[in-house]
C-alpha cells in the first residue's frame, strides 16, 4: 500500500514483497504508456492547448469577478438574473483556468484529471447553454461559444480515453 512516498507493506513475506514489486513494476508500466500516448498526441500541442485554455478562463474569470456590470453589459447575450451570477461564473472560470494552467506546466502527470475535469466541465457547461438555447431563454447567436466548449472537450475526452486504454492495456500484460 502506498501512503505519500511512503510503501507500507499489507503483509509479511515473500508473497507480500512479490505482490509489491509486480505492482511498482505494473505502476512503472501505467507510467511509461500514460508518458507515450502523451507523447503521441504530442506534449506540445496538449500544453499549449492547456495554456490557451487556461489563459481564456482566467481572463474571463478576473473581468467577470472585478467587473461584473461591465462584463454583464457588454459580453452575454442575455442578461443574468443579478451580477452574482456573472461573479459565480468567474470563480468557475478561474478554477479552470488554474486546472488548465498546471496542467500546462506537466502534461504527463496532470492528464488524467485534467480530461475528466475538462470533459465535465466544459460538456456541463455548454449543454446548460444550449439547453437555455432550445428552451427559449437564450438566443441563437449564443451557439458559437458552446459550439467551442463541445470541440474542445472532445478533445480533452479523447485523449483521457486514449490514456485509459493505455492503462488497462499496461496492467493486462504480464
Amino acid at each position: 500500500m502506498k501512503l505519500g512516498r511512503f510503501d507500507l507493506p499489507l503483509a509479511a513475506g515473500p508473497a507480500a514483497e512479490r505482490r509489491s514489486v509486480g505492482r511498482r513494476e505494473a505502476a512503472s508500466e501505467t507510467t511509461h504508456f500514460q508518458k507515450e500516448l502523451v507523447a503521441q498526441v504530442s506534449q506540445h500541442h496538449l500544453k499549449r492547448l492547456f495554456l490557451a485554455a487556461g489563459l481564456v478562463h482566467g481572463m474571463i474569470g478576473v473581468v467577470a469577478l472585478f467587473s461584473p456590470r461591465w462584463f454583464f453589459a457588454s459580453v452575454p447575450f442575455w442578461p443574468p438574473l443579478h451580477v452574482g451570477q456573472i461573479q459565480i461564473a468567474a470563480v468557475f472560470d478561474l478554477s479552470l483556468a488554474a486546472l488548465f494552467l498546471v496542467a500546462a506546466r506537466d502534461v504527463p502527470r496532470f492528464l488524467p484529471i485534467t480530461s475528466l475535469v475538462g470533459v465535465v466541465a466544459e460538456w456541463g457547461h455548454a449543454a446548460v447553454r444550449v439547453g437555455h438555447i432550445v428552451l427559449g431563454g437564450n438566443p441563437a447567436r449564443d451557439l458559437f461559444l458552446p459550439a467551442l466548449m463541445f470541440l474542445f472537450g472532445a478533445v480533452l475526452c479523447a485523449v483521457g480515453v486514449g490514456q485509459l486504454r493505455a492503462r488497462v492495456a499496461a496492467r493486462r500484460t504480464p
